[in-house]
């Protein structure tokens, strides 16, 4: 993918995450995501290119035409299009203007129906998975031991555990081309969260998990843009195909992956909302928005450590990964 496809796609994604009524809050998102993207590429690559793109959306400078003009193949096409449609479905199932975005970037993009069609019934089956906490009364996915309900402040060591192998799965899920698994991170994360309240007696609604992860500073928009833009900026995304994600999960086993890339910014997050979501229903709710952006700074800060040591298991599990298993599961 060259420069300039790559910030194409970019910019299709930023338009998609400012396109809905909160804009205001996904800008907020925005900003914070330049700020981590410092970390990639010399001399801060990744902020400028974003810094750059996000200046050009909120100030009107952009068209999906033009940008679509520049992905020139049916594969970049795609993951555009792929993108967009995860982005505008992360927070939920899309309304009016993110439909009508939607519509206008198939017919800047050239594709078809046929194409279109499969990608939109995926995101919204997603989106509709996650809403209902679909997954939630269902078996964990693969590799995540479930605890049993009602054991309260005895179970804080398999919390812990269970939060490790959440945040294992989700990194794993980054480092795989499909971009619906990246997706497929917000409800796992959403069924965590649930079982952490019904451990300390709290049955927990979609609602309030939302809230709650808002809360605590992190939107479910953000992190999508956030992993798709780190996967773009950071050199992950090949094309379309299962194959690739062998060698991609292959060429990782040799070595750490910089924190500075999605499967490890994505590791981080789920560590750190698993630790705060113990400790706020632990405590009984009794944590306010300032407390819970304050301890999930320090567990984010913490869980970069972490992520070191948990590298090639997370590689490892990618490899290995049934990502039909876990999209059927967050379909519900």
């Amino acid at each position: 993918m060259k420069t300039e496809q790559r910030d194409a796609v970019l910019t299709i994604c930023v338009l998609a995450a400012t396109i809905d009524d909160a804009v205001d809050a996904e800008r907020g998102e925005i900003v914070r995501i330049v700020d981590h993207l410092g970390q990639i590429g010399d001399g801060g690559e990744g902020a400028t290119a974003m810094g750059a793109i996000y200046q050009r959306v909120t100030t009107g400078q952009v068209a999906i035409e033009h940008e679509a003009a520049k992905l020139d193949t049916p594969e970049l096409r795609q993951i555009a299009y792929e993108m967009a449609t995860a982005v505008c479905n992360a927070d939920g199932a899309i309304y009016g203007r993110e439909r009508a975005f939607l519509d206008r970037l198939q017919r800047a993009l050239g594709m078809s129906e046929q194409a279109a069609a499969p990608i939109r019934e995926d995101a919204d089956a997603i989106a509709a998975g996650a809403g209902g906490l679909a997954l939630a009364a269902g078996a964990g996915p693969q590799g995540v031991p479930m605890l049993a309900e009602g054991k309260g402040a005895a179970a804080e060591k398999e919390i812990d555990s269970m939060v490790r192998n959440y945040a294992i799965l989700t990194g794993a899920l980054e480092l795989l081309p499909n971009t619906l698994a990246t997706m497929a991170i917000i409800p796992i994360q959403a069924q965590m969260v649930y079982r952490i309240g019904k451990v300390h007696g709290y049955t927990l609604d979609s609602g309030h998990i939302k809230e709650f992860v808002g809360a605590a500073g992190i939107g479910m928009t953000g992190q999508i843009l956030e992993g798709f833009a780190t996967k773009l900026l950071g050199g992950f995304v090949r094309k379309i195909g299962r194959a690739v994600a062998g060698k991609m999960v292959g060429g990782m086993l040799g070595g750490a992956v910089s924190m500075a890339t999605g499967p490890a910014i994505t590791f981080a997050t789920t560590y750190a909302i698993g630790m705060v979501a113990k400790q706020y229903y632990g405590g009984g709710r009794k944590l306010g928005a300032v407390d819970l952006r304050t301890l999930f700074s320090t567990q984010f800060e913490s869980a970069k450590g972490l992520y070191e040591r948990h590298a090639p298991e997370i590689a490892t599990r990618a490899s290995g990964l049934d990502v039909g298993q876990v999209m059927r599961m967050v379909r519900g």
